[in-house]
């Protein structure tokens, strides 16, 4: 099974707080994903934005990390 283009290592390390860039792009934080479902929701800048959990390319690391 293909999950687009993240590992499965950086898939399985993808969850609420993940740091992502989607293939078109957009780069975000995940805010919500439920096993079993295709889609996980995003934020960026001011906008929410649902996408396919196929999208995702590369997992940059989490928005707490950045922070420190």
């Amino acid at each position: 099974e293909t999950r687009g283009l993240v590992g499965r290592e950086a898939f399985a390390a993808m969850k609420p707080g993940a740091k992502v860039v989607t293939t078109s792009g957009i780069i975000g934080v995940v805010v919500r994903m439920k096993d079993g479902e295709d889609e996980l929701t995003l934020r960026s800048e001011d906008a929410k934005l649902k996408v396919l959990k196929s999208s995702v390319a590369r997992v940059l690391g989490t928005e707490d990390a950045e922070t420190k």
